[in-house]
């Protein structure tokens, strides 16, 4: 995790430019192979409990990767285009399923915060986490779909994600 972490500080920025010399570097390749193992990962797990600590740091770290992702596509539209008819029919799936897991969990934990106070602040803190990763992996998709750059469907709608 820690070299992700450091790949993640080291991609957080909007010089497309730059960016543009990560997907040279087949950094979204790295990424996406990264995802999907995460994912194998957390479907071939042993521990089933999701509140568990290997599941909560497995779980950090897809959302790291899903984070970096987006960075990594705030490069220029060519790029992007390139990267997607490369790399799209295998990460959409992958983002897809991030997705998924995250509205189920998010649902499953406010039920649980409805039908039992005592653990409503957990779940809205773990109900935030769970509508970052859906917000990281969206607006990748948003990217593939449309002309517009990552950051700028993240400032478009971050007013629209609780905090």
């Amino acid at each position: 995790m820690g070299a992700l972490s450091a790949t993640s500080t080291c991609f957080d920025h909007v010089l497309s430019k730059v960016h543009d010399e990560e997907v040279d570097s087949a950094a979204d390749i790295a990424l996406c192979k990264t995802l999907a193992l995460l994912l194998m990962k957390y479907h071939f797990m042993l521990d089933t409990d999701q509140k568990s600590a290997t599941t909560c740091e497995l779980w950090k770290e897809i959302r790291l990767t899903c984070h970096t992702i987006e960075m990594t596509y705030r490069c220029s539209d060519t790029k992007l285009s390139k990267s997607f008819h490369k790399r799209g029919s295998e990460l959409l799936p992958l983002l897809l399923t991030v997705i998924a897991h995250c509205l189920q969990r998010s649902h499953e934990e406010s039920r649980l915060a409805q039908t039992d106070m005592s653990v409503s602040n957990i779940s809205s803190d773990a109900t935030y986490y769970w509508s970052m990763e859906i917000k990281a992996s969206c607006m990748v998709i948003a990217c593939f779909a449309s002309d517009q750059q990552p950051w700028f469907l993240w400032l478009s709608t971050a007013a629209s994600f609780p905090h």
